[in-house]
């Protein structure tokens, strides 16, 4: 386990200041992709898997891509969410900020990409063993690290990209060291449809299926 070193003042105060510097560009692509499964799930309850699945649902909208996002889980968060937002059912999908979200696996049309919620998970569900994208979502710090573990371990054969959510940015590169060199540190969002966020773990996951000019 590596030691904790807390980072200098000014390491901190540049860091904040050279991010709030930074202009996020939206640029439109073409996509080269029919019925891409994403699937994103979660190391503990309450990890950010739904709020993830929805800004990246969101990020590929606003990018020019088609995008629907699944419940597979028991959580039943879509059925809260449809309530707050009052929204009619559109054919078998509820259209929310412009996502199609399906209560089920029962589609009826084609996308780009159907993003799967699976919820929490302490083994991989067949829809994550099956997707051709998985994210796994979960808290990286030192005392909950374990549940991370855990469900990588049950995961070991599958090609993962591993997200580090709602870590300060002194621990970032302690708890990477302590778990994985290849965990991604995700920026917190607390919007649902928040467009412009991540870019460093979303682009690289899609960018096979843009097409180039």
């Amino acid at each position: 386990m590596q030691r904790y070193k807390k980072p200098q003042e000014s390491f901190i105060r540049d860091s904040v200041f050279s991010e709030v510097l930074i202009t996020k560009e939206i640029i439109k692509y073409r996509w080269d992709a029919r019925n891409v499964k994403i699937a994103i799930a979660g190391t503990q309850r309450r990890s950010g898997v739904t709020v993830t699945a929805f800004n990246l649902a969101a990020w590929l909208i606003v990018r020019g891509a088609s995008v629907c996002y699944v419940e597979a889980n028991s959580n039943q968060h879509l059925n809260w969410i449809v309530n707050i937002y009052d929204v009619e059912k559109e054919g078998e999908a509820y259209p929310i900020g412009g996502i199609d979200c399906y209560f089920t696996n029962e589609l009826d049309m084609d996308y780009n990409f159907i993003i799967y919620d699976c919820g929490e998970i302490k083994e991989p569900t067949t829809i994550f063993k099956e997707a051709d994208i998985r994210l796994l979502c979960g808290s990286i710090l030192p005392h909950e690290v374990k549940d991370y573990l855990q469900v990588l371990i049950a995961c070991k054969d599958m090609n993962i990209f591993k997200l580090g959510l709602c870590v300060p940015e002194p621990l970032q590169e302690f708890c990477m060291e302590s778990l994985s060199s290849d965990i991604l540190i995700a920026e917190a969002s607390h919007d649902l449809f928040e467009n412009n966020i991540n870019e460093h773990i979303y682009m690289p996951m899609v960018n096979k299926y843009t097409i180039k000019e």
